[in-house]
């Protein structure tokens, strides 16, 4: 027996990973309605048409938090795909716990991912449920890696991803602006064990060439937050 969890708000909805988003959540017999929240009103009623009577749309200003409480008012769960996180995260984060409701993202900005952490002790005072940084990577790659170390290796020294990508036609600003974002900021990285940060041109000592199944040739990468 399929437990139901009621309605879910995908909040940008209609953008390229909220597209996907909401598609998932759609085909998902857990949830009895899925609303589209998304200042693109036009884009997120045609996507709700296309996916049946189960999906709805709303209008939502993600910078108005008057606008995303009222939008997420009875949902059971919001997934927020609005970016950039640096800017939306926390307000949209704070709205969700103060209307104790269940929260995941796709956070991919490290300052965001910060602040967001600093909200445990709140999101646990309401009794919800906040998973941040769900995407595909950071997300899927966290958890490939720690399976990996866990389950399948005896030792694990070392875990670096590399990945090649960007410049996509169907890319929108808010990814822009997290690139730019992550060209300025310090690198997280764990070195000997430790949590540290390091700056951009400190980062350049650990650049790195690699090949990649999808590029000819050797390319330099450079750590990444």
């Amino acid at each position: 027996m399929v437990r139901t969890a009621g309605k879910v708000v995908v909040l940008g909805g209609c953008g390229v990973v909220g597209t996907a988003s909401t598609k998932t959540l759609a085909s998902a017999k857990e949830f009895s309605e899925v609303v589209i929240g998304d200042i693109d009103i036009k884009k997120a009623s045609a996507l709700a048409k296309q996916l049946g009577d189960k999906v709805s749309a709303v209008q939502v200003n993600a910078g108005d938090t008057a606008s995303v409480k009222k939008a997420i008012t009875g949902a059971s769960m919001v997934v927020n795909t609005v970016g950039p996180y640096y800017t939306f995260l926390k307000p949209i984060l704070s709205t969700v716990i103060d209307s104790g409701i269940n929260y995941v993202d796709v956070n991919d900005d490290t300052g965001a991912t910060y602040e967001a952490l600093a909200m445990d002790a709140a999101a646990k005072k309401a009794n919800i449920t906040a998973i941040i940084g769900m995407g595909s990577s950071p997300g899927v790659t966290n958890l490939l890696a720690g399976y990996a170390a866990r389950e399948l290796l005896e030792e694990c020294e070392s875990i670096d991803m590399f990945h090649t990508h960007g410049g996509e036609p169907t890319e929108g600003p808010g990814v822009i602006a997290h690139r730019f974002y992550c060209m300025n900021v310090d690198v997280p990285m764990f070195l000997d064990g430790k949590a540290v940060k390091l700056t951009q041109a400190e980062s350049e000592n650990y650049t790195e060439m690699v090949e990649f199944t999808n590029l000819p040739g050797k390319h330099k990468v450079y750590p990444y937050p």
